[in-house]
């Protein structure tokens, strides 16, 4: 009786299947993130709007390459796309490739189980590389966004190399200006075990890279893994030829002692992109104060990200209160932003609702020195010193 109910189960489960890639789903509309709460507010002071436009803004957590809609189109659903991105000044905005997920990421401890992103590749449908490899979603997520970039019209531009960051910087001019886009990787997996799969990761575009995700991986361990473990031997040579080769590395979703040990090897700056305060937040990803200071000694920037489990609450005032306990502990040097836009949470502002947060700092009691650091100017100081100096041109056999 078991046996034909399994078998009844998994007939079941392949016509669902079935069904579901030859029907286009539109799988946002259900997995994907509700609307921001303020999608920009019309009733911001035109000095306010003013200041906030001289600022340069850079976010370091981004996610609308894992959903289906098109990102030069002005949106109802998510937090980004270019008009947004446009209308809240954010000139550059870090999009971070998932290439694996647990059902439940909220949950710490995470023992290696079901991979959502399988799914979503499947029913999305995307190219059928992509439904067992993780290199290759990665891939087909970086080959999206030079499509983007190759149909924007000059509205949206890769940063690859410093030269890409300082031209970017240059034609800040006029409205609406360019938006600048930077490829990452959360967590290591599309290694596939091997680091010379980064030579194909890094010719790419992808610039900047996690060292574990949800679950500890062959380069070590995650802040939501079961094991909670250090940095391998084949993690330290990781984080040595992305120095190498020009790529930051990334502490989010990095179990602490991974981190530390990552720290004690790196020689350039390196970013948290989406993280929180654990004593604000007691939350197994957030940063203890003993590695906030590691990481303002190593000069790295660590992003705020604008979401509950981060911030342990809903609010734009919960957000600047990380930010503004990061200033206190180590300086505003050390501050970025890193929302986790279009990833399946909830966020109190959309990517045009940036100009609210440039106030509420400055309400909060930052200088306009400390809110130009926090907002952009650092992001731009790490990528400067661990940018590669000359980026040759992609191919498209680099995107496959």
């Amino acid at each position: 009786m078991k046996k034909t109910l399994l078998r009844l189960a998994l007939a079941v489960a392949v016509v669902v299947l079935a069904l579901m890639v030859m029907v286009p789903v539109d799988a946002e509309r259900w997995f994907g993130p509700a609307p921001a709460a303020n999608r920009g507010r019309a009733d911001l002071d035109p000095n306010t709007l003013e200041r906030h436009r001289r600022l340069f803004v850079a976010d370091l957590h981004a996610d609308p390459l894992i959903w289906s809609r098109d990102l030069l189109a002005r949106g109802l659903r998510g937090h980004t796309d270019v008009p947004r991105m446009q209308a809240g000044g954010i000139d550059l905005q870090l999009f971070m490739a998932v290439t694996d997920a647990p059902l439940n990421s909220r949950l710490e401890r995470i023992a290696r189980g079901f991979d959502q992103l399988q799914l979503l590749s499947v029913v999305d449908r995307w190219p059928m590389s992509t439904w067992t490899s993780r290199k290759a979603r990665a891939l087909y997520m970086a080959q999206r966004l030079h499509g983007l970039a190759e149909r924007s019209s000059g509205q949206f531009v890769l940063v690859r190399s410093k030269p890409d960051l300082r031209r970017l910087r240059e034609v800040r001019v006029g409205m609406p200006t360019p938006v600048g886009g930077l490829l990452g990787i959360e967590g290591s997996e599309p290694l596939e075990g091997s680091v010379a799969n980064l030579a194909a990761l890094f010719d790419a575009g992808f610039r900047v890279m996690g060292l574990a995700h949800y679950w500890d991986s062959d380069i070590g361990g995650s802040s939501s893994g079961e094991r909670q473990s250090g940095l391998t031997a084949t993690g330290t040579r990781l984080v040595r030829e992305m120095e190498a080769r020009g790529m930051t590395v990334d502490l989010a979703h990095a179990s602490e002692q991974a981190a530390f040990d990552a720290l004690r090897i790196a020689t350039h700056p390196v970013l948290a992109t989406h993280v929180g305060v654990r004593a604000l937040c007691p939350h197994s990803r957030n940063l203890s104060d003993d590695l906030i200071r590691a990481i303002a000694a190593n000069d790295g920037v660590i992003g705020i990200g604008f979401f509950p489990e981060v911030t342990c609450g809903t609010e734009t005032a919960d957000i600047v209160r990380s930010i503004k306990y990061l200033r206190d502990l180590v300086g505003a040097r050390h501050v970025a932003l890193g929302s986790g836009f279009d990833a399946p949470v909830q966020i109190p502002i959309d990517a045009a609702g940036m100009p609210e947060l440039s106030e509420a700092l400055r309400d909060a009691g930052l200088s306009d020195n400390e809110v130009a650091q926090v907002m952009g100017e650092n992001v731009s100081r790490v990528l400067e010193n661990n940018l590669p100096d000359i980026q040759a041109e992609v191919s498209g056999e680099a995107l496959r």
